[in-house]
């Protein structure tokens, strides 16, 4: 039975036996590709995402962060540089976002809660220097990721509801401890 096997195997008829083991051969070795860049495209991810932790709970970072809450008055909108900080910050998230680098859940995971806050502290400030300066782009990567998390929790099944002067008090509150 071996020695037909062997002889038919290596027969001209066998072409199809042949063309159907490289496609086989072809196939695993893709499934293999696909789950290694996967679990490259993780390892970055979480990479980014240590990187982007580090950089949130940084002493600067910190700094800018307490100082620009002891500076909200909500009658007073100003951008400085500590709110610069702050608000650069998820300026790049939101990049990394657009760009696949991080994704929506993790991002949701760790920063939804700063984001819509803060979003709601100088969203008022934003759009006033957008309509005075005629500048629409001015932190509209901030606004951007700060729509995207509602949809995530829309998505999730959570009510989305405007921060108050009261939730923001708290929230200050935090930030400067």
């Amino acid at each position: 039975m071996w020695d037909w096997m062997i002889k038919n195997m290596f027969s001209k008829g066998a072409s199809w036996f042949w063309s159907m083991a490289q496609f086989f051969a072809i196939a695993i070795s893709l499934v293999f590709i696909y789950r290694q860049v996967r679990v490259q495209r993780q390892s970055n991810m979480l990479q980014t995402l240590v990187s982007l932790d580090n950089r949130w709970h940084s002493q600067e970072m910190r700094s800018s962060r307490k100082k620009a809450c002891e500076n909200y008055l909500p009658d007073q909108l100003r951008i400085r540089r500590e709110e610069a900080d702050v608000i650069g910050f998820f300026e790049d998230i939101s990049v990394y976002l657009e760009r696949g680098v991080l994704d929506i859940e993790s991002l949701w995971d760790k920063y939804s809660d700063y984001i819509e806050h803060y979003w709601a502290m100088y969203q008022p400030h934003i759009m006033k220097f957008r309509a005075e300066s005629e500048d629409p782009t001015w932190y509209e990567k901030f606004e951007t990721l700060n729509t995207e998390m509602e949809k995530f929790s829309k998505k999730k099944g959570l009510k989305v509801i405007g921060k108050t002067q009261e939730d923001l008090k708290k929230f200050i509150s935090g930030e400067k401890d």
